[in-house]
């Protein structure tokens, strides 16, 4: 959810296109409103394989060492980063991991020599959460000193963390100076100390405005990606059955990053509409069928759970529309580097997030085969995907009872409305 897809040409444009739109002059005096950091520099791939806080041996983001070649840094791995550079983004968050040998927070041949001296990249690097911390204490570096050189030397203006305060020396002052240049640089450019450029802080919230701009976002942000036969939109009087995991959904559409209520309490997001409650507001009435659920547990041992394959007969519908998708967060496992051992959804692939590698681009077995009872029912099948990352649809793709599938993403708060209408 931190990229569009895997095509460096795609996230260049994606990440130019981004960062001209977050650093417009819109405020007073022409001063942008806000800055664009771009990460994770670089050849971040992994997330999790386990053994947290002490990493198994094929290891996982916080130790794991990217081996590169040039040529798949410069084609692959690098585009997007000169792009920053060259659109002026004010920032740049380090990835955790090394490449060929050197942590990402300490490598001073990739941020000072390439990204700033080649590429010209001007803002200030920041890195991410424990990562300099995690030089001493999984990366061979002496202590919290030697890794607070490392981080400095390397480039780093912006610690997550306490590891460079815990360990200034008095030596490293032109390199304290110089960071704290770069990082008030960037806040004097977004008019944080000029009185002209303050922004308000007592900005209204405009319930009604927000909420159409929400669903212009997911209205637009949503691909048809097969429609056979014109089978959306749906005829007027359609009988339309309901059901899958995703049609429940409220927080689980909102995407990994958004902010709720509660930030520990992720199901506690009362201004989501879910799709089953949009399409009772569609005043179907009795011609809403909702399914009944379904086997929808996520766990490595899906097909021995007692009734995984008991699925809801044959509905009396016109149509069937499945909700399926991936969950964007594990409310019971927060911490995200234990998810790889202890989360079921994570391990079954069932979840997409921040700590937590996928095993396989398909969707869980139990909405597979949901989606595959459907189909032999002999009702036109509508399959509409809640995810962001990339998923193998190819199955449905060429059943010819799924008639039409739609492409969600995560399309935020009116995800309900945005898909039924």
């Amino acid at each position: 959810q931190e990229v569009p897809g895997e095509d460096p040409y795609l996230n260049t444009a994606y990440a130019r296109s981004w960062i001209a739109g977050v650093q417009a002059p819109k405020g007073p005096e022409g001063v942008p409103l806000a800055g664009t950091s771009c990460k994770h520099f670089t050849a971040y791939s992994l997330e999790g394989a386990g053994g947290w806080p002490t990493p198994a041996a094929d290891s996982n983001r916080h130790n794991f060492d990217a081996v590169v070649t040039k040529q798949d840094l410069a084609d692959t791995h690098f585009p997007m980063y000169r792009g920053c550079a060259a659109s002026d983004a004010m920032g740049m968050m380090t990835a955790y991991n090394a490449v060929n040998g050197v942590p990402m927070c300490a490598n001073d041949p990739f941020t000072n020599k390439l990204a700033r001296d080649t590429w010209g990249f001007k803002g200030t690097v920041v890195t991410d959460c424990g990562a300099v911390s995690d030089l001493y204490k999984l990366n061979g570096y002496k202590n919290g000193t030697a890794a607070a050189w490392a981080a400095l030397r390397g480039g780093t203006d912006i610690e997550c963390g306490n590891t460079i305060k815990e360990n200034a020396q008095p030596e490293m002052e032109h390199l304290l100076r110089q960071a704290v240049e770069r990082s008030f640089t960037l806040r004097m450019r977004t008019g944080e100390f000029d009185r002209r450029g303050q922004v308000p802080t007592d900005v209204p919230y405009d319930k009604a405005s927000h909420s159409k701009l929400a669903y212009r976002a997911a209205v637009q942000g949503a691909v048809l990606l097969k429609n056979t036969g014109g089978a959306l939109p749906l005829s007027l009087g359609s009988t339309v059955a309901l059901g899958g995991p995703m049609k429940d959904a409220t927080w689980e559409a909102l995407g990994n990053y958004a902010p709720v209520l509660h930030n520990n309490d992720w199901p506690d997001s009362p201004n989501v509409m879910s799709p089953l409650q949009a399409m009772k507001q569609c005043g179907l009435g009795d011609k809403l069928i909702v399914l009944p659920e379904g086997p929808y547990i996520c766990s490595t041992t899906d097909d021995t759970i007692p009734g995984f394959l008991e699925f809801p007969e044959k509905p009396a519908a016109d149509v069937v529309v499945i909700v399926a998708g991936l969950y964007c967060q594990d409310p019971e496992v927060m911490d995200v580097d234990k998810r790889p051992e202890t989360s079921g959804k994570c391990q079954s692939g069932c979840l997409e997030s921040e700590g937590c590698d996928r095993p396989n681009l398909q969707l869980p077995s139990g909405q597979r085969a949901l989606i595959r009872r459907a189909a032999n029912w002999g009702i036109p099948v509508i399959l509409v995907v809640i995810a962001g990352g990339p998923l193998d649809l190819s199955e449905f793709a060429h059943n010819d009872a799924v008639k039409a599938i739609l492409w969600m993403g995560y399309p935020g708060q009116t995800v309900g409305t945005a898909m039924a209408r």
